[in-house]
């Protein structure tokens, strides 16, 4: 889901790239498509921070709760820094075999993947610098509905 603002105002979240996000008439409108329908397409912090810029907006810093495309069922990225301490690093594991660099880094205050449908944007758990590859809460939350991480864009970051 993307925003117009990191304001909690529901009207500047987006979880459809159209201008409104009311006229969701295809599921290829919804900004990572729809699980229900195998469309939905697994992105990175940073493939959800460039898809929410070209289109304009930017991570919401609340969950866009009953806004579409099936993504109350999803933990869903924010743009908020994470409220919790980040844990011990555990030993390096053996480097991934080479790929393109994320477009944009996950801060070092980490980045909170909110509960999809929780109207008091309640937090599931962070990613931290060195998570850039993750799209899914597997190993790291427990979440009964889909697993993969939702984009969600709102419209400023203000």
């Amino acid at each position: 889901q993307c925003c117009t603002s990191d304001r909690p105002v529901t009207e500047d979240c987006r979880r459809a790239a159209t201008a409104t996000d009311t006229n969701i008439k295809f599921n290829d409108d919804c900004v990572a498509g729809v699980t229900t329908e195998s469309t939905f397409t697994p992105m990175t912090y940073g493939e959800t921070v460039a898809k929410c810029s070209s289109l304009g907006l930017v991570l919401c810093h609340q969950s866009c709760a009953g806004r579409g495309c099936v993504y109350n069922l999803h933990p869903v990225y924010s743009g908020k820094a994470c409220p919790f301490a980040r844990p011990q690093p555990s030993p390096p594991p053996p480097p991934p075999p080479p790929s393109f660099p994320s477009p944009m880094p996950i801060p070092k205050e980490g980045v909170a993947i909110l509960v999809g449908n929780s109207a008091d944007n309640d937090v599931l758990f962070c990613l931290w610098p060195g998570d850039e590859a993750v799209t899914s809460s597997v190993g790291r939350a427990e979440w009964a509905k889909f697993e993969g991480i939702a984009a969600q864009c709102c419209t400023s970051d203000r």
